[in-house]
């Protein structure tokens, strides 16, 4: 038996026969733990109001009565509710604990011709979330409408509109390519230099026999 402390929000585990009343993994919260004597204060049968909804019997109910049990109200963020009496909470999260949720990215790149290879995008959007997040990521592009077929002129429109677009480079890692292949062209220069002192240095010249 575990009596779960109000507000802990994770995953419940549950025992027999009620073991398979909450589906696995769902993160419930516990919004109030109350006595069964809280139920007949309120006007309202502890049996017919909590247990016979668990298919639980008369009997487990009046067993669990004599030794005064309690009742705790799970609910899912989707608003579900469960009463389950705490002789039946195997587990429950520990407060303090830190909440995790699986997230997924999204992005509508609107219209994008069939012929265009985009293994260099999916890669630099799994190699941004692997330096910001730490995490090795799956990243799948999804076709979210049928098929449009556009003229050329329509199609060229667009796709010089996106060029332009591109050659802005306000993005951080646009700035980094442009950054990178300047300071690529700025070191040819020093060479050039370098070479020319050396070339013209005193040193350099050669000596009249």
């Amino acid at each position: 038996m575990v009596i779960p402390t109000v507000g802990v929000k994770g995953i419940f585990v549950l025992a027999e026969p009620l073991t398979n009343k909450i589906p696995p993994g769902l993160v419930l919260t516990c919004t109030a733990v109350r006595s069964l004597g809280d139920f007949v204060s309120q006007g309202r049968d502890p049996f017919t109001a909590v247990y016979e909804p668990l298919q639980l019997t008369k009997e487990q109910y009046e067993a669990q009565a004599k030794i005064g049990t309690y009742v705790a109200t799970l609910r899912s963020e989707s608003t579900q509710e469960f009463r389950i009496p705490v002789e039946y909470i195997v587990s429950a999260p520990q407060p303090g604990g830190v909440a995790y949720e699986v997230l997924a990215m999204t992005a509508n790149l609107g219209p994008i011709s069939k012929e265009k290879d985009l293994t260099f995008f999916t890669a630099a959007i799994q190699n941004v979330i692997k330096d910001k997040l730490g995490i090795d990521s799956t990243v799948e592009l999804v076709k979210i409408s049928d098929t449009q077929h556009l003229d050329m002129q329509e199609a060229e429109a667009l796709e010089q509109a996106r060029e332009n677009s591109i050659n802005d480079r306000t993005t951080d890692s646009s700035k980094l390519v442009v950054a990178t292949q300047k300071i690529a062209e700025q070191q040819v220069e020093i060479d050039a230099l370098k070479k020319y002192i050396v070339d013209n240095s005193p040193e350099a010249e050669t000596p009249t026999p």
